[in-house]
């Protein structure tokens, strides 16, 4: 709403962000996770930038788009939180129907901040050679890295091996 950073203060908008950040976790929150996550918006001109992020989330913006999925033609690796409160795995599930050459990892005991409750696992699929993937046929790769609310690894085929 365009009058939403009058009608919130910024210690009430830190409070309801630090909620929601612990319902994204499946174990405990590190606090010094939490307080450097919560820090860009302590100020008033943080709680604007909250805000501003916030409405960014409309999903209108991002079905507009999921059409194009299927036009990525790179083998691709999703690792999902299968306790992720905030977009279930069937989400990880449909990307992965959407986008050719693509597997899912389901990873136990993680929910939406997957890659800071599990970091082994996450940076496991950064790391991982094709050939360890049966799927992708013992291709060399280099991976490049998107976070939407889960995590999506993308391996870019650099030689043949």
């Amino acid at each position: 709403h365009p009058e939403a950073h009058r009608k919130i203060s910024a210690s009430l908008a830190v409070r309801l962000l630090r909620q929601a950040l612990k319902r994204g976790f499946a174990s405990s929150l590190n606090r010094n996770i939490l307080e450097g996550l919560l820090a860009p918006y302590i100020t008033e001109t943080g709680k604007l930038s909250l805000i501003r992020n916030a409405a960014a989330l409309h999903t209108n913006l991002t079905t507009e788009i999921t059409h194009l999925l299927s036009g990525i033609r790179i083998p691709t690796l999703v690792l999902w939180g299968v306790k992720d409160r905030f977009q279930p795995i069937h989400y990880g599930e449909r990307l992965v129907k959407d986008i050719h050459e693509s597997r899912l990892i389901p990873v136990k005991d993680a929910r939406h901040f997957l890659m800071w409750e599990q970091p082994d696992k996450a940076s496991a699929g950064f790391f991982r050679p094709y050939h360890a993937i049966p799927a992708f046929n013992g291709l060399a790769a280099h991976s490049c890295f998107m976070n939407a609310t889960a995590i999506l690894l993308m391996y870019v085929s650099l030689t043949r091996g």
